[in-house]
């Protein structure tokens, strides 16, 4: 492929010095068009220098992409320690909440167990009374009984 000085020498890296030098040895192909000078450069140097070019480019791209990618890693990193402190923050805030639930469920567990102890008291003083009640209905119903007695032994 026909190519001016500049672009020759820039797909083959030399200087355009050393073009001109292998020009005016005629070591390469060249010729003369108009005002310009033309070197011949064969299809493989294109394609090496372009695939160089692309692969520089996709070098770069690569960088970039590296770049933002440990970025968002760091962001991520940060982002994962801050949840990490608050999900062991939310744990010993339940283990608190556990050991007062467990508290409560002990009091709870203990005011059932006075209910009941109270209940029976409740009924053991209610079997009391009733007991003395009959009780002092007998004696109210004997007192009669004895008064009648005692006037009958009583008076001989």
């Amino acid at each position: 492929m026909w190519l001016d000085m500049n672009e020759a020498a820039f797909l083959l890296k030399v200087s355009r010095r050393t073009l001109q030098r292998q020009v005016a040895k005629n070591s390469i192909k060249n010729k003369k068009e108009g005002r310009r000078r033309l070197v011949w450069v064969p299809e493989q140097s294109t394609d090496i220098c372009r695939t160089a070019i692309t692969s520089d480019q996709k070098n770069l791209e690569l960088r970039t992409k590296i770049s933002d990618l440990e970025e968002k890693v760091g962001h991520l990193s940060h982002k994962l320690s801050q949840i990490s402190d608050k999900a062991d923050e939310e744990q010993s805030l339940i283990k608190i909440k556990d050991q007062q639930i467990e508290k409560l469920q002990q009091a709870l567990d203990q005011e059932q167990e006075l209910n009941v102890i109270g209940q029976r008291n409740m009924e053991n003083l209610s079997n009391q009374i009733e007991a003395q009640r009959q009780q002092l209905e007998e004696w109210k119903r004997l007192t009669p009984l004895m008064a009648r007695l005692r006037a009958a032994f009583l008076t001989e």
